[in-house]
C-alpha cells in the first residue's frame, strides 16, 4: 500500500512484519473459510431452477426429473442470487431470512 516517504529502516520493518503475517497464513495445513451457504427448503421448492440459472459459482444442481434443488456448499459463496431470484423462497440463507431482512429494512426507515 502506498504510505508517505519512509527511512529505508522503517520500510524494511514493515516489509517484515507483512512477510510474517503472510507465512503465518501460508503455514497452516488447512484454512477455514467462513461464507455462509444457502439452503434449499425442499418443501417448498418447485423445482423451477431460476436458482440454478442465476448461481455465478455453479452451486447449484437440478438432476432431471429431482422433486427440488440442491446446494453444493463447496461451491457455493453465499452471494444471495438464488435466495433473490426464487420464487416460492424456498432458497435460505442463515442470518438473511425473510424477517431478518425486514428489520432491517425497517431499522434503516425508522432510523433514516
Amino acid at each position: 500500500m502506498a504510505h508517505s516517504p519512509r527511512f529505508l529502516e522503517e520500510t524494511i520493518a514493515q516489509a517484515r512484519g507483512a512477510a510474517v503475517r503472510a507465512a503465518s497464513l501460508l503455514s497452516k495445513a488447512e484454512l477455514e473459510a467462513t461464507a455462509i451457504a444457502a439452503s434449499v427448503n425442499s418443501r417448498l421448492c418447485a423445482a423451477c431452477g431460476l436458482c440454478v440459472e442465476v448461481c455465478p459459482y455453479d452451486a447449484r444442481v437440478l438432476e432431471p426429473g429431482a422433486p427440488y434443488a440442491e446446494v453444493i456448499e463447496v461451491l457455493c459463496q453465499g452471494c444471495g442470487a438464488c435466495i433473490v431470484a426464487c420464487p416460492n423462497k424456498a432458497s435460505q440463507q442463515k442470518g438473511f431470512e425473510v424477517p431478518q431482512l425486514y428489520s432491517m429494512l425497517d431499522a434503516v426507515v425508522v432510523g433514516g
